[in-house]
Order: C-alpha cells, then structure tokens, then sequence
C-alpha cells in the first residue's frame, strides 16, 4: 500500500475517533427503561432501615443539549429493616417530574409541578442516580495508573456542586466508572462516596449504578474559630468544657438494576403551572399534611392555642411544641385557607379578654415565623395598615421584621417607609407607645439587609431620608437652640436624636459615619453622644475603633467614657488597654483612679452637717455595686456564652442656691451560641437599658 494512502486514512480514523462523541447515557425515543432501586442505611444508635423502589426514564425530547427523561415511580417503599410491614410514607408520587440530561450525565434543568418539599427531593434523588461526567480518554485530561484511566473533573449533583474523580476500567459488558467525591455539603464532615455507574454496550446506557457512603458529623471546633470574637476580653467565672457529644454517623449503600425495556406511550409535558429548577437538593421542607377543610385545621390550631395558655408563666418544654404544631399547620394551608385564620384572629376576634389576646398574639408570631410573602402580605393589610391599628401588635410584628433574615415584602416595605416618613398618612393612635420609634429602628435595620442582599439604591435612599432628620452636629446652632428650650424640651430634643443615630447604626452603611462621628462632639449631650458612640457599634474597621477609644479616654463625661470603653473592648480591632476611671473624693477632695469592671465598689459618701450660720446643703453619691458578668457552657464545638452587664449610680445633691439630681443605668445583657463545629457565632439576644 502506498505509505501515503496509509497515513491519510490513518488520520481520517483518528479524526473520527475524536469528533464523534461518545454517548454513555443515551435512551432511545419510544422506549422506557425499568430499573430497579435498593438501598440500605444504617445510623448509629437509630436504626437500620431500606428503600425500596421501581422506577423508570423515558427519553420524551431530544435537542442539541440532551435528552429530557420522564421518570415514572412505580413503587417506593421506606421501613425499618426489622419491621419492614410499616408504612414509611403517604407521598403522592404520580405528578410530572422531567430533567434534561447530557450524553455525559450532566443534568441542566429538571421540571416539575409544585410540591412537597420531601417528595421533590425524593424525586432529584433518583434523577440523580445518573447525574455523572463520564468522558472518554479524548475528551478530558487524565492518567493511566493502577490498571485504570483517571481524569478529575467538577460537577453538579443533587448535593449541589464539587469535584470529584473517576477512574474507568473495562468490563465484560462494558465500561464501568468509578467515582471519589472529594467535597461534602457540611463542612468539616468526615465521609467518603463512592459512585460506580456500569456502561453496557449492547443495552447502549447505563446498565448498573452502586452507591457506598459513609458519613460522620464533625464534632471538632473549626480551625482558627473564635468564639469570642466582637466580644469584650472579661474574665469568665468559668470555662468552656471538654465534653465530648454523641457520634452522628450512617453508612449506607444503594444499587440501581436495569430490569428491562419496553414500548412507551406518547407523553406530552404539561404546560400549566410547571416550574424549571436545578437538579440541587436544597432544604428539604419537611412533609405535611394538606386541610381539605379548614375547620379541621381551626380546632387544631384552637388546641394547641389552649395548650399554650394553660403552661406556666415560667415556660415549659410544651409551650414551644404546641406552637411549633401552630406553624407546621399554617405552612400546610393555601393561601385561601391562611387568609380565612389571619382575618379571624386579627379582625374579628376582640383581644378583649385576656384569652383572646394571648391567641392573637401567639397567631401574629406564628405569621411572622411562616416569612412568606402572603404571611407578610396578611400582616402588612390586617396590622400595619388597619384603620383601628392595635399598638402592642404592631410593636410586635416590628420586632419579627427585625429578627428576620431576609428584607421585607415589598408591600410591608412600602408601609414601613411612610410609617416612619410620611407619618401623616395614619391615625395619631398608631404613634402610642413610642411606635413611631420602634418604627425607625426597625427601618434602619432592614435598611441594613437591603445594602447586604443588594439593593443599595433603596438602602442609600432610607438612610439618606434619616440623614436629612438628623443633620449634621452643629455646636453653635445646639447651643442656641438649647438655651430656650424648657426641659421638656430638650428631653424630647435628645430623645429624637437618639433614635435617629441608632437607626443609623442599624443600617451600618458607611455613608453615615460621618453624620455619627459629629454627634459624638464634645458640646452635644451626654445622652446623644452615648447613642453615638453605640452606633458605631456595626463598623468594624480601624477607624471605628480608634474612634470610640478616643472618647473612652478624652470624652468630659464619664458615662460616655464608660460606654465607648465597652464597646471599644468588644471591636475587633481594638488592642488591650488598662480601663481607668477618674472619680472625684468628696472626703478628701482629691481624685483617685479606679477601675470601673471591678465588682463590690459602693460608694457612699456624705458631707457632715454642722451648726453655721449658713446652712450649705447635703450631697452624697450612691453607686451600687457593679457586675461584669460573663459565664460560658457547652464547648467551643458546640456552646453559649451568656453576659451581665450592670452598673447604676444615683448623684444627689441639694443646696440653698444650687442642687442636682443625677440617675445613670447601664444595664445589658446578651446570649451568643457558639457553633465551632460549623465554624459561626449567633447573637441569641442582645439587650440594653441607658439612662
């Protein structure tokens, strides 16, 4: 043969080789493809328990993507392995679930109805089984070693995206590849995966799928986690323990087995109400029973409403669970059916009676847990928005807003914002209670969750709006304005001024740093520069903290000095320093330097009163004894920190000519839990009174 001729069709096969592509999963239209499912799992100090289904793909569309398979669950059984005659479920399994699939097993869309959060994932669990990146050696990178070609690749799967790598070896069928997931949803956890997925030539897909794991919770405090960090250095009365907690850990292995092939009948997709996501399982919603009839859903709510009612004022382990009942319920009606239960509870039940108000409130709380856009929606029309607004429910429906994670529905945002900027638009007994207040503050920190989530626009407009309220200090317009206000007055002056700069400090946007800086000048009151000083509590950059220990040092009132020393100790770029107090002797009529943190200090010093001609008055200063409280339980791993904070001082003084009256309280207190195993601290509470 001419060595010409040889090496062109050489080159002609070697190109085909390498342009047409190799398809590993690849179901033929018309056909459907029964497979047999089993797995068992076993979890430690729980049970040992299989899963047992008959399922199928039919290849319904193919494009220049993939396949679109239907999968069809003929069977699905879940039991303990001992008592393998229970009932595991009651799922509706018959409604559409599609995905699009590659020839590699890239899955890029799924399709499906909505539906219950257990069965969905049921469902991208067994779709899954063949989500994979199976290549051939001409089309990715890799190795020959060990009697098998390895290539490492990254993908998405139900546990969502990570690496991972196959290692392909022959077999008498087919090919079979072998995957190492190197990456795990929980961070830290111990665990291995292995994927086996069998190719067999003839049948032109998947043939056979094995699936061993085994998974260990973590139990050890991330490296580099500190569970202190934003917290003041106090000396705990105790510390943190070395127990050690229970294992969490399950094995389990799974294998999927081609049955056989048969005809399939004609499927058109539905178009109606048919919903397109990813093939990644996120949190799962737990099951829940659908109301047919809602006054079968009202009498349940209604007992475990009596459940709470009858538990003792000091709490029970009872409390919590009826009201969890309350909310599981709530999630599993309609819209139509959480409508009818929020009209009954806000609007025609009276909170006369002390029953009635106890059911109206613990129903708002549980609306407010559901943080849906209806649940929101009900809430913004039935509280914010009723012309006979209830003060103490509104007040409570602020505080769900702030303790939400995510920003407000929009037409609850819509209300807060005119609730605090164009108050004129609702009756004068909405602002009772200071509400109005409460308002701003709670606007501030959702103005907060908008810059993080991205709406910055909006953020930058709210907290403009509350710039414009509070204006820049200006020390000679203060005085001026100081000088003929009556007490009242000035009272409901610094008031408004506090508000405003803790709602800022709510919002944390660096715009406003500056606003706050200059309300911290040395002429502003006592009262407002505190409120200053504690705004700058969410900046966490060097500045910040070279500010606040400014006027923990330098500030003329010590009240202020006390309150940015202890937020200073907290910053986390605040160095250790020696807190001194300067506190002036009226005994001896010297100064003498103490330490503000120390505990037992009590103060009480008394002028002696003589026989004159000229009576000059009676003045002593009571300080109570001060606490600094910080006691710590559990572990690093898993554990809570939970501070006291108290420090009172009653300044009394009365003389012919002049005489004075002050009354200082700082008390807080606060409760962080401390997840070292996941490697994040969560502010239980924070709470603080100033005076």
């Amino acid at each position: 043969m001419d060595w010409s001729v040889f090496r062109l069709s050489s080159f002609i096969l070697v190109f085909v080789a390498v342009t047409i592509e190799t398809k590993y999963i690849h179901f033929k239209e018309g056909y459907e493809y029964q497979y047999n499912f089993v797995s068992d799992a076993e979890i430690k100090n729980v049970g040992k328990f299989r899963i047992g289904a008959k399922i199928s793909y039919t290849n319904i569309r193919t494009t220049d993507e993939g396949q679109e398979l239907l999968l069809r669950i003929y069977a699905f059984h879940f039991a303990p392995i001992n008592d393998p005659d229970i009932k595991g479920h009651d799922w509706d399994l018959s409604k559409w679930f599609s995905f699009v699939i590659t020839s590699h097993g890239e899955i890029l869309q799924v399709y499906h109805p909505a539906e219950d959060g257990s069965v969905l994932a049921t469902k991208k669990g067994f779709a899954a089984l063949l989500a994979s990146r199976l290549h051939d050696e001409t089309e990715v990178e890799g190795r020959f070693h060990q009697g098998g070609w390895h290539y490492s690749v990254e993908e998405l799967g139900h546990e969502g995206l990570h690496n991972a790598t196959y290692t392909v070896t022959p077999t008498n069928e087919g090919k079979a590849f072998k995957k190492v997931r190197h990456e795990h949803p929980v961070k830290n956890a111990k665990f291995n995966y292995e994927k086996t997925m069998h190719f067999h030539d003839e049948l032109g897909t998947i043939h056979k799928v094995l699936i061993e794991e085994d998974f260990t919770a973590p139990m050890t405090t991330q490296q580099g986690f500190d569970p202190h960090y934003g917290m003041r250095k106090v000396k705990p009365v105790n510390e943190f323990s070395t127990m050690a907690y229970p294992e969490m850990s399950a094995i389990s292995k799974g294998q999927l087995h081609f049955l056989t092939r048969v005809s399939a009948k004609y499927y058109i997709k539905p178009t109606d109400d048919m919903l397109t996501s990813s093939i990644h399982v996120d949190n799962v919603k737990p099951y829940r029973r659908k109301y047919k009839n809602i006054k079968q859903a009202r009498k349940e709510i209604y007992g475990n409403l009596t459940c709470m009612f009858n538990q003792p004022e000091k709490g029970s382990p009872d409390l919590n669970k009826c009201f969890s009942d309350i909310v599981e319920i709530l999630k599993s009606l309609t819209d139509e059916q959480q409508t009818e239960i929020a009209e009954y509870y806000f609007v025609r039940l009276r909170p006369v009676l002390t029953r009635n108000r106890a059911d109206t409130e613990a129903i708002l709380d549980a609306f407010g847990i559901l943080n849906t856009n209806h649940s929101q929606f009900l809430l913004n029309k039935l509280i914010l928005l009723n012309p006979k607004p209830d003060v103490v429910l509104i007040q409570r429906l602020l505080f769900h807003i702030v303790a939400a994670d995510t920003i407000p529905y929009e037409p609850m945002l819509i209300t807060l914002e005119d609730i605090c900027f164009n108050s004129n638009k609702f009756p004068k007994q909405m602002f009772q209670n200071d509400t109005y207040y409460r308002a701003l503050l709670t606007l501030g920190s959702v103005a907060g969750k908008l810059d993080q989530a991205g709406y910055k626009k909006r953020a930058l407009w709210i907290t403009n709006n509350v710039h414009n309220m509070l204006g820049m200090h200006d020390p000679w317009k203060y005085r001026k304005k100081r000088e003929v206000m009556t007490e009242k007055e000035m009272l409901l002056y610094d008031l408004h001024r506090v508000v405003l700069l803790e709602t800022l400090g709510n919002a944390k946007l660096d715009v406003s740093y500056d606003y706050i800086i200059s309300h911290i000048n040395s002429t502003n009151s006592p009262w407002i520069k505190r409120a200053g000083v504690h705004a700058l509590r969410g900046y966490k950059h060097q500045q910040a903290a070279d500010d606040m220990l400014y006027s923990a040092l330098y500030d003329e009132d010590e009240n202020v000095r006390y309150e940015a020393l202890l937020l200073y100790q907290a910053h986390p770029k605040s160095r250790m320093i020696t807190p001194l107090n300067n506190k002036f002797s009226t005994k001896d009529n010297k100064t003498s330097v103490i330490d503000p943190y120390s505990s037992g200090i009590t103060d009480v010093d008394f002028h002696h009163i003589q026989r004159r001609s000229v009576w000059k008055g009676l003045e002593f200063r009571l300080q109570s004894p001060s606490v600094d409280w910080l006691k710590m339980i559990g572990s690093t791993t898993v554990g809570a920190s939970f501070g006291i904070i108290m420090a009172n001082l009653l300044d009394f003084k009365i003389a012919p000519l002049s005489g004075h009256l002050r009354i200082v309280v700082h008390d807080e207190a606060f409760a962080r839990v401390h997840l070292g195993f996941m490697g994040i601290n969560l502010d239980f509470f924070v709470g603080q009174t100033l005076l």
